[in-house]
């Protein structure tokens, strides 16, 4: 079940951020305690199962991206930009709410939230089938972790096409990178994007 914690001014900012503890997240920056912005919107982004998601979890990712946070800065165990986390974890309204301010121009975050029409540009005039980030990770690798089209139907169709290009351009979906565990794309997309 889920597990609620007693008092959130026992708290850490992290814990705060995990639990979705808005108000006293915000007290405690607003009166001076550092905060690290790509660490607390990971912990709000991440979805951890066994903490019920709330109110808090949004306001607090919405607040760090009103704070100027750095869409790609790289956060979490396989060291990925915080857009392509919150699309990984399916959060389609924070997704879009990044959106809305100006996204990094790469086809790393194209291929994450299917920007399909970006893509295929870019592709027109680049080799993207030999693309590889900081990870080694390709660019199937985003496509198929992202979470997006888990709720939102027209988020799945842009998603299949983004495979479907990527795939067409020569981009391997049998690469794979040792990451504490192989990780390849299909694995990211049973992890998290659930794509079929």
């Amino acid at each position: 079940g889920a597990v609620v914690p007693q008092d959130p001014k026992t708290l850490s900012i992290s814990n705060l951020a995990k639990y979705g503890h808005f108000e006293e997240l915000h007290r405690r920056v607003s009166a001076g305690e550092d905060v690290d912005l790509a660490s607390v919107f990971e912990r709000a982004v991440t979805d951890f199962r066994t903490v019920k998601r709330n109110v808090g979890h949004r306001k607090i990712l919405e607040w760090c991206v009103d704070r100027e946070l750095d869409f790609d800065v790289r956060v979490g165990w396989l060291n990925r930009t915080v857009i392509s986390l919150a699309a990984a974890y399916g959060n389609n309204e924070v997704v879009q709410y990044m959106m809305r301010k100006k996204l990094p121009d790469s086809p790393f975050v194209w291929a994450s939230v299917g920007e399909i029409e970006k893509l295929k540009s870019y592709a027109s005039g680049h080799d993207v089938s030999a693309m590889r980030d900081e990870n080694e990770f390709n660019l199937l690798f985003y496509c198929a972790e992202s979470g997006l089209g888990r709720r939102d139907e027209e988020a799945n169709r842009r998603l299949t096409a983004t495979c479907h290009l990527l795939l067409a351009q020569g981009v391997s979906p049998l690469h794979e990178v040792n990451y504490e565990l192989p990780i390849f794309p299909a694995f990211l997309c049973a992890a998290y994007g659930g794509n079929e």
